[in-house]
């Protein structure tokens, strides 16, 4: 909010206000959604990234074993279907 809100200020009092001169900045205000929507998201972005949220990672251990079960259920499926072709 700090980096998305304050641009969008001198639009806001022109609006209450239409005598107070602010130039172009009107032209930002008309399209205030768009332009909040994506600094915040380009906010969050590079927030994301420069300090991301190391209690949701995942060490070597817990891939692997993610990954052994995701092959034992497909080695299960196929299996299944299998036994259910022979028929």
């Amino acid at each position: 909010m700090i980096t998305a809100v304050p641009p969008l200020l001198p639009g806001l009092i022109n609006s209450i206000n239409p005598k107070i001169y602010i130039g172009g900045a009107s032209n930002l205000f008309n399209i205030a959604w768009f332009f909040g929507f994506f600094v915040a998201s380009g906010v969050y972005a590079a927030a994301s990234l420069l300090f991301p949220a190391k209690e949701t990672f995942l060490t070597d251990d817990e891939v692997k074993c993610l990954q052994e079960e995701q092959l034992d259920e497909v080695e299960v499926e196929v299996g299944e279907e299998k036994a259910g072709s022979v028929r």
